[in-house]
């Protein structure tokens, strides 16, 4: 597909997914894949593997909030986990969303990373500090001169008393207008306690029938999870994994 031809079908999508609840975007944006367990109030993540269900479109969704980002929020857990783990945009629509990026959304600088990590276990030599994104990573005042030696592309700080609420505030204060969560449900759902902290909750929903190693942690209730949140979009897909429902729930001063 042409670059032309990718930006058009990128607003096509986005057009589609979430009309026009993306103008002037911003705040704290968690972006999760779900699904249901039996019995259970909690929405679980979706367990990366050979296991979980595919979407195309759900793929979509991560780069597109990459896209919008001005700083994305992960953990040590997550990179770990992931040994293929980049935030650089990706998919077959990856030059239609870098345009999207640049010419729409006029956001020139790729997007800072911050990695979050108490027992300083990250592998320096792991693709994400390879990638084109700048890395900050946030660690313990005791443990962040060892990790400043062994991760030369990667800016280290010491923060007391780390958590995401701590590093979401960091981010702010350094200008970031668009933070994308990209954490565990554990870490995550840390944001939702009062006074939360999330403006907006990309959620995509699997609704078909689920394999058992495909479930993942689980994140707050969901009475609790979108308290104060308003859906503001709702599209429903069918994949070749089953069905998927994509919704933006907005809180009212987002």
């Amino acid at each position: 597909m042409q670059p032309d031809a990718q930006l058009l079908e990128v607003q096509r999508l986005v057009q589609c997914l979430y009309a026009d609840t993306l103008r002037g975007l911003s705040g704290v944006l968690h972006c999760v894949s779900t699904l249901r367990v039996p019995d259970d109030p909690r929405p679980h993540v979706i367990k990366i593997g050979e296991h979980a269900p595919k979407s195309a479109t759900d793929f979509f969704v991560l780069n597109l909030a990459r896209a919008h980002a001005d700083a994305i929020v992960t953990t040590a857990q997550v990179v770990r986990a992931e040994p293929q783990l980049s935030h650089e945009l990706q998919g077959p629509l990856a030059e239609g969303l870098t345009r999207y990026r640049r010419e729409l959304l006029g956001k020139q600088q790729p997007p800072l990373t911050a990695i979050l990590t108490r027992s300083a276990e990250l592998p320096p030599e792991h693709r994400v500090f390879r990638d084109q994104n700048r890395n900050l990573v946030l660690t313990t005042p005791q443990r962040a001169p060892l990790l400043a030696a062994e991760l030369t592309r990667a800016e280290v700080l010491g923060v007391e008393a780390l958590d995401i609420r701590q590093a979401v505030e960091l981010l702010q204060r350094r200008g970031a207008r668009m933070i994308v969560i990209e954490a565990g449900p554990s870490t995550a759902g840390v944001l939702y306690d009062a006074p939360p902290r999330v403006q907006h909750l990309w959620l995509s929903r699997f609704e078909g029938s689920i394999d058992a190693r495909a479930v993942g942690g689980a994140l707050p209730p969901e009475a609790a999870l979108l308290s104060g949140l308003r859906c503001t979009a709702e599209h429903e897909v069918q994949e070749p994994s089953g069905a998927w429902c994509f919704q933006h729930w907005q809180r009212s001063d987002g």
